[in-house]
């Protein structure tokens, strides 16, 4: 999932050039006001990947039999590993 999030962050950075120069073309003398409401979306979206990104993580399937989505939550084969070795 991690490395899905990252591939999306990585491509979407290809089109910030042209995005920059679209909005520098377009604005004029509002362009302090266009890059300000430009930055704010992308302010609202960095503060709600975490979230999505963990609701992601905890709805998917477990990958294997020790470990759930995303490494966060240990299986009870894990806990009773853990127990033993005390």
């Amino acid at each position: 999932m991690a490395f899905s999030f990252g591939m999306v962050t990585f491509f979407a950075d290809f089109g910030l050039p042209a995005m920059w120069t679209t909005m520098q073309d377009i604005s004029g003398k509002y362009q302090a006001q266009l890059f300000g409401w430009g930055n704010m979306w992308g302010n609202f979206g960095a503060a709600l990947l975490p979230l999505i990104f963990t609701k992601t993580c905890y709805s998917t399937t477990p990958i294997t039999t020790t470990t759930k989505a995303c490494g966060s939550a240990p299986s009870p084969l894990c806990s009773q590993a853990s127990s033993a070795s005390l």
